[in-house]
């Protein structure tokens, strides 16, 4: 997958959920907007950040890979839901 915009939680730096780059999100202190829908307020802007990341994994999963300086990196922790 190329030009996706993830979000990234602060402190474990988990890759958490993911949008194409065309989608308008907007991040503040009260939670997020994804195409000016319901605010989600699971992350706000003093725990995630949204980032653009070409070449996403064909494999990802919210949680299964960490975003650290542009490059993605696998969980050590991560556990498939389907198994």
């Amino acid at each position: 997958m190329n030009n996706m915009k993830t979000l990234v939680e602060k402190g474990t730096n988990l890759s958490i959920h993911l949008w194409h780059d065309l989608y308008n999100i907007t991040l503040n202190e009260n939670g997020y907007t994804v195409e000016d829908q319901e605010i989600k307020q699971d992350y706000n802007s003093n725990t995630a950040d949204i980032v653009v990341a070409p070449e996403v994994p064909d494999d990802w999963m919210g949680g299964k890979y960490t975003y650290v300086n542009n490059e993605w990196h696998m969980n050590p922790s991560w556990v498939d839901p389907n198994s």
